[in-house]
């Protein structure tokens, strides 16, 4: 089995990636945020389509005053103070209840959750790649930076689609 573990700064291009290796490689996506934009959509009645785009993502919630995205980091915060590994447990149940036998994890953003897995998961090939693109301005947020230290395999740089698609695919032939 092997996971795959894409991080990297908001609008980094992490989803495409993720779409490249699905198609490519048959890998299933998974996500941490997943079980939290479901959760959160359903808490305040917001259509679950704005959690999967930066536009959807900036929108206001006139109701809360707040946008999807500040809704998804204060409820991510509120139920990792109950458990940290929430999110990490919901991921680790949807690859081991699966019969996938490769998975891409779309938005990892901290080491705990690597940790949990992998400590779940000893078997497992796990595969990490950071996602550049030149140019981007990264969010303040904590969640953006808790990686910046980390060692990844390789870091793929996102300056166009066809570039992107190519480098993704050359990392993995060159890596297995």
């Amino acid at each position: 089995m092997i996971v795959i573990w894409l991080s990297g700064h908001a609008g980094a291009g992490k989803d495409t990636v993720a779409a490249i290796l699905c198609k490519k490689y048959d890998l299933q996506r998974v996500a941490f945020a997943d079980s939290l934009k479901d959760f959160v959509a359903v808490k305040y009645g917001i259509e679950r389509g704005l959690f999967d785009t930066p536009e959807g993502k900036n929108s206001l919630v006139p109701a809360v005053g707040k946008t999807v995205r500040e809704l998804l980091i204060a409820d991510s915060a509120e139920a990792k103070k109950e458990n940290i590994n929430i999110f990490a447990s919901h991921v680790l149940d949807k690859i081991k209840s699966s019969k996938q036998k490769g998975f891409v994890i779309s938005d990892w953003r901290y080491p705990h959750e690597y940790e949990h897995i992998r400590d779940n998961m000893p078997d497992t090939k796990h595969v990490c790649i950071r996602i550049t693109r030149p140019g981007l301005q990264s969010l303040a947020d904590p969640s953006e930076h808790a990686l910046d230290n980390w060692y990844f395999h390789t870091e793929i740089i996102n300056n166009s689609l066809k570039l992107l698609e190519k480098d993704v695919v050359n990392f993995l032939t060159t890596f297995k």
